[in-house]
C-alpha cells in the first residue's frame, strides 16, 4: 500500500482521485508537525471530505499526532481511529 503525505484537501483529493483511477488502495498521512499549526480535527476533517468524495477507494488516513496528546483525543472522539 501506498503512504502519500498530504498537507491540503487539494492534494487528498488529488491522490484518491489517482488511486480510484489506478483501482488501488492507499494511505494518506498528514504531513509531520502539521497537527501543530492546522490542529487535528481540520486534518481529520481534510480526510473526511476526501473519503467521501471518492467513497469507492479504500483509504486509510493517518494523522501524524506527534507529541500533541490533546490533538489525538480529541481525533479520537471524532472517530479517527490511525494515529
Amino acid at each position: 500500500m501506498r503512504v502519500i503525505i498530504v498537507h491540503s484537501l487539494e492534494q487528498a483529493l488529488t491522490a484518491l482521485e489517482t488511486a480510484a483511477t489506478l483501482n488501488c488502495k492507499v494511505t494518506l498521512q498528514s504531513a509531520p508537525d502539521a497537527i501543530f499549526y492546522a490542529g487535528g480535527l481540520y486534518l481529520f476533517e481534510i480526510f473526511t471530505q476526501a473519503q467521501a468524495a471518492y467513497p469507492k477507494v479504500e483509504a486509510n488516513f493517518i494523522l501524524d499526532c506527534s507529541d500533541a496528546g490533546a490533538e489525538a483525543i480529541a481525533a479520537m472522539q471524532r472517530g479517527h481511529r490511525l494515529l
